[in-house]
């Protein structure tokens, strides 16, 4: 079972409102609860990959389930359906912590050991693989129009996780924005047209999507500055993995002549840009008064967050 005592500790780290806590908690509460049920549910026979499938769980942010639950129920999808969907798409995530890991060589991850580093790389690489699996079988109950949406977001994670590696160096910001658009953004975008699906509300997929993709670069840019000013006791990995790869916003600012401190300033800057779009999409979408002001203040929050 999940260490209800973290669910503290993450909420600090998102550096929620003390107006909303309350309700974050509990919905992060339902959101573990319900991944709990789901791993619970998982039916393996080598123990070992049982493990290292679930050796991550119950301690994340839950940025992407949390906005796929908040959203999806503000308008009008079930509870089920909107934990469901949450779930899977902390699954998917799980899947890539894991592969990313791989590549980076990273030796530890959410405070814990990385999986490979624990399990050894075949068990990883498996691990991922059944994580990725596992969520689909699990969104086969939200229907086929869901699984296709967050499989197009996961052809683009796998592109955007290419493309990383194939660039040596991003030319400019349009060129570091195509990676983080495909390797992070994508999949918010794809998780917020899923969550407007499930909602029946189809009309406001488009909407959704933009907004999805505007958290995404905020919550992509954030991290980036977070590798320079976070603490890796704090962040639970490591920092300065991605230093000299093309997806740290902060070293390309600092390549156009700017000093590190200015370039923090500027991604900063780019991340208000963001959160004043995201906030603007909340604002014309119809749904309950709350739940716009705790969306909108959940937003504004990845501009400060420390993990």
């Amino acid at each position: 079972m999940f260490d209800e005592s973290l669910i503290t500790e993450i909420v600090s780290k998102l550096e929620v409102s003390e107006k909303y806590r309350e309700f974050i908690v509990d919905k992060i509460k339902l959101i573990y609860n319900k991944i709990y049920l789901v791993l619970s549910d998982l039916r393996l026979e080598s123990s070992k990959l049982y493990r290292a499938v679930t050796h991550l769980a119950y301690r994340g942010k839950l940025i992407r389930g949390l906005y796929s639950y908040l959203v999806s129920r503000a308008l009008g999808a079930d509870e089920q359906s909107s934990l469901t969907l949450s779930a899977s798409a902390e699954l998917y995530h799980m899947a890539s912590l894991i592969h990313d890991d791989i590549i980076d060589k990273a030796e530890f991850r959410r405070g814990l050991e990385s999986v490979h580093k624990k399990y050894g790389l075949e068990y990883a690489v498996i691990a991922g693989d059944t994580l990725i699996v596992y969520a689909n079988y699990i969104l086969s109950e939200l229907g086929g129009g869901v699984i296709k949406i967050l499989a197009e977001a996961g052809l683009k994670l796998a592109d955007g996780e290419a493309l990383e590696m194939d660039i040596n160096l991003p030319s400019n910001i349009d060129e570091y924005n195509k990676i983080v658009y495909l390797k992070t953004a994508s999949f918010f975008e794809g998780l917020l047209k899923a969550s407007a699906y499930i909602a029946g509300r189809i009309g406001l997929v488009d909407d959704l999507a933009s907004l999805g993709k505007c958290i995404g670069f905020c919550f992509q840019y954030r991290d980036d500055v977070l590798d320079y000013i976070g603490e890796s006791n704090i962040l639970g990995k490591p920092t300065g993995l991605d230093r000299y790869k093309p997806n740290l916003l902060t070293i390309l600012i600092h390549r156009y002549g700017y000093t590190l401190d200015d370039a923090i300033r500027i991604a900063d800057e780019m991340i208000a840009k963001y959160i004043e779009k995201a906030v603007a999409i909340l604002n014309e979408i119809d749904i309950n008064q709350y739940d716009k002001e705790v969306l909108t203040d959940l937003t504004r929050l990845l501009r400060v967050r420390v993990a």
